[in-house]
């Protein structure tokens, strides 16, 4: 029987979970860097790598111009228009109004407007 299968047969083919594997890494972590800086010896040795590279992750980050961030004329002058659609729409309902929520839309229509207010200031930049 070759080395590999009777491995495989002793162990039942159980594998480490990400648990196992975080708690490895959190366990060793003096062990872990030994290992990384001998295999950047060894690849600097054979000529693998340059040594210019000074770090990667895989980090996600999310940038500051993000979708929510960034604006260009038809994304602001669609904003303005939904806007508006709400100032009327508000408007109607304060003038049906008998009272109840007058305050809740009044602050509804102070919020558009400044809403509307902000995307003014973003078209004049």
């Amino acid at each position: 029987m070759p080395q590999e299968h009777r491995s495989d047969v002793a162990l039942k083919c159980l594998k480490p979970d990400h648990n196992t594997i975080a708690n490895f890494l959190r366990d060793n972590p003096k062990a872990i860097k030994k290992v990384f800086r001998a295999t950047v010896q060894t690849g600097k040795h054979f000529d693998l790598i340059g040594g210019k590279l000074i770090a990667g992750d895989s980090t996600k980050l999310r940038a500051q111009n993000s979708k929510k961030n960034n604006f260009n004329q038809a994304k602001i002058d669609r904003h303005v228009a939904y806007i508006d659609n709400k100032l009327e729409e508000y408007t109607r309902a304060l003038a049906e109004n008998d009272g109840d929520n007058k305050q809740v839309i009044e602050d509804e229509i102070e919020k558009q407007q400044q809403r509307k207010d902000n995307y003014r200031i973003l078209k004049s930049s």
